[in-house]
């Protein structure tokens, strides 16, 4: 059953990325059907309209829309399970960018997008990302730190920022685009090691031998009774 509703929810993600990038996917209903075993609750199925936030409904998904969906769930299904986990982070955050009429959540949810498909983990996230961005999308390095700074203003305020050249939609297109990169290319990148991050590791090392070279020497160090 399970992973029954995850290839189902794997393959709405997938044929969101087929269409337009102005236009995702909605679930307009779900249900829980409850397990036999449970007798206090086996009454039947829960529904609940909208689960998810939606806009008004886009147009009709056309022919070629399913024909790419069937290409681009293969080229999931050929990744490796790590980098499907993380394929469906950024999948549902952009399909929930494209069907979510909040501003300030589209903000949020193009943010964690960018961080998921170049700096996962690391220091110094926003050029780190205007390092890497450049090699995916239209965005120099000066444009990718802007946007990073630009969604990060939503994450802090809750409020959806304003620049006059620098648009969410352009940067979903951006996000689609490199996602379907991702997907043609097999794999998620293999990053090099940025400074900062090489940097932090140095000296949480260098901390913890420390510490541990002091413990050792306070053994041996006579104290008065």
């Amino acid at each position: 059953k399970t992973r029954l509703i995850q290839i189902l929810n794997d393959t709405r993600l997938i044929l969101s990325l087929a269409r337009h990038f102005d236009y995702g996917i909605a679930v307009v209903g779900s249900f829980e059907v409850v397990p036999d075993n449970l007798k206090l609750f086996n009454r039947g199925v829960s529904y609940s309209a909208f689960p998810e936030p939606r806009t008004s409904i886009g147009p009709s998904i056309i022919e070629i829309e399913f024909r790419k969906a069937q290409k681009l769930l293969d080229q999931f299904m050929n990744l490796s399970e790590i980098d499907q986990g993380k394929v469906r982070i950024a999948l549902k955050r952009l399909n929930d960018v494209k069907i979510d009429s909040d501003w300030a959540n589209k903000n949020i949810n193009l943010r964690i997008c960018i961080e998921n498909l170049f700096c996962i983990g690391e220091n110094g996230i926003a050029r780190t990302i205007s390092e890497r961005a450049i090699l995916y999308t239209n965005f120099s390095k000066r444009r990718a730190r802007k946007v990073y700074g630009f969604l990060s203003n939503a994450v802090h305020s809750g409020k959806p920022a304003k620049h006059t050249n620098i648009t969410e939609r352009e940067i979903t297109e951006q996000v689609q685009i490199t996602i379907l990169k991702y997907l043609q290319e097999g794999k998620y990148p293999e990053w090099p090691i940025t400074p900062q991050a090489s940097d932090g590791r140095f000296k949480s090392w260098l901390r913890k031998l420390i510490e541990k070279h002091l413990r050792n020497a306070l053994k041996f160090i006579p104290f008065p009774r």
